[in-house]
């Protein structure tokens, strides 16, 4: 089932929505989806078996829906709205220490990212918010270790160890989303502070970091809202973001010592920093 959007996107440019599908037949995916409205193209990238279908940002709930049902068995493994077409590339300057951009268009302190089998291009409000409240407390405090739970392309990771962060640990249970992020790790010479590691978080020792982020939808968060806290030391930071406004209180009333010190909201998706009451 695809994921369906329930909120209004308010942008001054043209968006685009993007879907991530993994192929190796894309002429019979497209065959499905070239008369459906909004389709405005696609890009096949044969090394990855990945394809790009590329919708206008009309309509998103409705476009969805008919993409459901036309291909009911799609291994999706994105969605995200963007205002950059991917066969261009993009370099989108997110705060005044960190700008995003594909391998092409980086520039001299750029994060250079490649994004095509997991999620975290750098263009989703959620990541944008999770940068921003990562900055905001990196630039505050001495932040020695941090935990990047579901680390995706290793964007946050990244980030992390542009603003001083010594050693992080990116963790995702997915296996490509792990190669991926070791290659765009590779590709920003950040070897020296950051380790990638496939599996799941109970493998984690309990009170080994200064701070976690975690950016992942509502349902996960859900399910191990209450194990966060163990992951930090104590007086530790937690930064959260997946989640729309309406879905916050639920999530946060899980994690009862720690309270908000800050929250962002960027087109109807919300973030917050933690830390313990």
């Amino acid at each position: 089932m695809l994921p369906i959007v329930n909120m209004e996107y308010l942008r001054d440019e043209e968006e685009f929505l993007f879907l991530k599908i993994q192929t190796h037949c894309p002429e019979k995916i497209l065959s499905e989806v070239r008369y459906l409205n909004g389709f405005r193209g696609s890009i096949y990238k044969r090394e990855r078996s990945l394809l790009i279908l590329i919708f206008s940002s009309e309509n998103t709930n409705k476009i969805l829906l008919e993409l459901d049902k036309a291909l009911p068995d799609a291994e999706i493994v994105e969605t995200s709205l963007s205002p950059f077409p991917y066969d261009k590339g993009y370099r989108k300057r997110i705060t005044d220490y960190i700008t995003i951009a594909t391998p092409e268009c980086a520039k001299r302190g750029d994060i250079a990212l490649e994004s095509l089998l997991s999620f975290g291009s750098g263009l989703h409000p959620t990541t944008e918010i999770c940068i921003h409240l990562l900055e905001r407390v990196l630039t505050r405090e001495r932040i020695e270790r941090v935990l990047d739970l579901g680390t995706g392309s290793g964007i946050l990771a990244l980030v992390c160890r542009k603003l001083g962060v010594k050693e992080i640990i990116g963790l995702d249970i997915d296996f490509k989303a792990c190669k991926e992020a070791m290659e765009n790790i590779k590709r920003n010479g950040r070897d020296d502070g950051i380790l990638i590691a496939c599996g799941s978080y109970h493998t984690i020792k309990e009170g080994c970091f200064d701070l976690l982020v975690a950016n992942l939808i509502s349902g996960i968060l859900l399910s191990i809202a209450p194990d966060l806290c163990n992951m930090v030391k104590r007086g530790g930071y937690i930064v959260l973001s997946g989640f729309t406004e309406g879905q916050a209180h639920e999530i946060l009333r899980h994690i009862k010592s720690y309270s908000v010190i800050e929250s962002l909201v960027i087109d109807g998706w919300k973030g917050v920093l933690l830390n313990e009451k």
